[in-house]
Formats: C-alpha cells, sequence, structure tokens
C-alpha cells in the first residue's frame, strides 16, 4: 500500500474501494474510480436451455468464485446444506476450484477439501474449471447465481449473472452495492469481524501465519438461508 502513495493516480473499480482506499491514507485527489463492467452482447437474458446440468429437472443454485473465507464459500454450502432437505429436489452447483499456489489447508481438490470438513454431499455438483462457454451457459440457465462475499473489490460473477436476468443473492456490502442496490436479493450484515476469524482457506500477505491486517463484513447466515 506505501508503495501505492508513490503513483500520480490510484484506479480502483468502485466508490467504495475508493473510500477504503483514502481512508487508509491515500490522498482523495489521486484516486479514480474506473467502474468494471460487463459485456452484455455476450451476458444477457436467453431462454433456459436443457443442457448441461439443467437436464434432470432439478432447482439449481450456482456458485462461480475459488474457495475463500472473504467469499464465505464453506458458510455458504453448510448452510445449503442445512436448509435444504435431502428429499427436496435442489442441487448446489459449485466451481470453487484454487488454480494456483500451494493450498493453506493440504488439500489437492474441492472433492478432498469437501471431505475434510464435512460437508460432502451428492447434491453438491462440483465443476472443474468449466470451459469459458460453458460458465456462460451455467450463468444463464442456473434458477438461482449464490453470492455471500464478506468483501469483494467489485463481483464480476455477480453482475455477469445479474446481466444474464438470474435471480441473484449476494451480501448487502462492499464495492457490488454500486450496480446491485435496489436489485436481486440482498443478504443482511451483522456487523464486521477481524479477518482473523478465519478458519480455513484465505489470501494471505504472510502466507506462514495466514495474517491480514484489518476487518470484513460478517454475513448473517440465518437471513441467507431465509433468503435462498
Amino acid at each position: 500500500f506505501n508503495k501505492l502513495l508513490e503513483f500520480d493516480q490510484i484506479w480502483v473499480p468502485s466508490q467504495w474501494q475508493a473510500d477504503c482506499t483514502i481512508k487508509q491514507g491515500a490522498d482523495p485527489s489521486k484516486v479514480k474510480v474506473v467502474p468494471e463492467g460487463v459485456d452484455t452482447k455476450i451476458f444477457f437474458p436467453e431462454d433456459p436451455q436443457t443442457t448441461l446440468d439443467y437436464t434432470d429437472g432439478r432447482f439449481k443454485f450456482v456458485i462461480f468464485g475459488r474457495w475463500d473465507y472473504r467469499k464465505s464459500t464453506k458458510e455458504m454450502i453448510e448452510t445449503f446444506l442445512k436448509t435444504f432437505d435431502p428429499s427436496e429436489p435442489v442441487d448446489l452447483i459449485l466451481s470453487i476450484d484454487n488454480p494456483w499456489g500451494e493450498p493453506l489447508d493440504g488439500c489437492k481438490t474441492t472433492g478432498e477439501r469437501l471431505e475434510k470438513f464435512g460437508i460432502s454431499d451428492p447434491r453438491l455438483k462440483i465443476k472443474h474449471f468449466p470451459s469459458r462457454d460453458d460458465y456462460i451457459t451455467y450463468l444463464k440457465n442456473g434458477h438461482v447465481f449464490l453470492s455471500c462475499a464478506r468483501a469483494e473489490g467489485w463481483n464480476l460473477p455477480l453482475i455477469e449473472a445479474m446481466a444474464c436476468g438470474t435471480p441473484s443473492i449476494y451480501t448487502s456490502c462492499s464495492a457490488q452495492m454500486q450496480f446491485a442496490r435496489g436489485k436481486g436479493l440482498p443478504i443482511k450484515i451483522v456487523g464486521e469481524r477481524s479477518t482473523q476469524g478465519n478458519n480455513y482457506s484465505n489470501f494471505a500477505i504472510n502466507l506462514e501465519d495466514n495474517h491480514i491486517p484489518g476487518n470484513y463484513y460478517e454475513p448473517d447466515f440465518e437471513d441467507l438461508a431465509l433468503v435462498m
């Protein structure tokens, strides 16, 4: 961050990120908001297709994002499993592989990770690095896009899902509020909590102690269950 202060300008994707950057000590005159966007020639509503996993008539929640404490990946899965009875025709499509670096939890695959945390279930449909075309198909055909991050700099999959007209769940915090406010299905926030509340995988400044300074927002996972 101190290195950033040496530059003539700091470009960030959202007003929330700009506010955070200024609060951390950047000169307000140097911080410029350059929003990310969505390609509406690719991401737009289409009639559902019976392809990929959408051929069995079951209801599909969809998660796209890495396995990460910041993204509440484990908590979303746990909430799904607690909310829906196995007898209900409801599945959760998961594309949550982490493609780089040595995993902090020692697991080489998403399957191993779910087993380790005791949340493996046949209703969880793991997709390993789907192609770009398949990703777009999953977003357009998914019944609900699911996101419940503790913080987001923008949340590209969320804006892409919303552009497809897919009902989308998200936390009422951070950068995504710039485009999601008043739309979709927001989740309440109960407050802030130290990033050191992490009890699984995270990206860290120091991989030896997994330390990231500061706070994250804390989602209301009971509200997540109700909204789901």
